[in-house]
């Protein structure tokens, strides 16, 4: 069974997203945590001449903000539609489920939430891709779903060793920052959560 799930891309995470020879995604990577890919077929790198030259189907949720806990991705809400934050979202499979326990800081306060996938913007769409709900991974308090009413800034990606594309394992390393502007994210005025 296939499960969509939402990935921020933030600062202090590596990702490295692997392609095959038909310029299908057939893994991720993010911090050394190895996700399969239930469908490849879906378009998130523009590679031209052995160069990325830019990102499709990058999943925008308004209303909440990611940081870095534990060296984890957390997401709250903050129920404001100025906070966003962007990633992608991608198809797991069962046995690929259970690492979002080491990409997302998970415990007792947080868990996955299905979300109507109408709730969020998608940027540079391509293809046609095919879910009835997404999971978002958030935090809980108390049972109820934590919301964060602190300040918050915009965060941009700018280093492009954060990015890494291998194409049948020879790596593609993004050379201009430009094209990492697309990733922009809220988090908490101090970044940490």
């Amino acid at each position: 069974m296939t499960k969509w799930v939402f990935i921020p891309i933030i600062k202090g995470v590596n990702y490295e997203i692997k392609i095959d020879n038909n310029a299908n995604v057939i893994g991720f990577n993010i911090n050394n945590v190895s996700l399969q890919l239930a469908d490849q077929n879906n378009y998130y790198v523009n590679i031209n001449h052995g160069r990325v030259t830019g990102f499709n189907n990058v999943f925008v949720l308004f209303g909440a903000i990611a940081c870095l806990s534990n060296n984890k991705i957390k997401i709250k809400l903050t129920l404001n539609p100025c906070d966003y934050i962007r990633g992608f979202v991608i198809p797991l499979d069962d046995n690929s489920l259970s690492n979002l326990r080491n990409i997302f800081d998970i415990n007792n306060n947080s868990s996955c939430v299905s979300i109507n996938p109408k709730s969020f913007a998608i940027l540079n769409k391509r293809g046609n891709i095919n879910m009835t709900e997404v999971s978002v991974c958030l935090e809980h308090a108390n049972n109820v779903v934590a919301v964060h009413n602190g300040d918050t800034r915009l965060e941009n990606i700018e280093n492009v060793q954060s990015i890494i594309i291998r194409v049948n394992d020879n790596p593609i390393t993004i050379t201009d920052n430009n094209i990492l502007r697309i990733f922009r994210y809220s988090t908490t005025q101090d970044g940490q959560c």
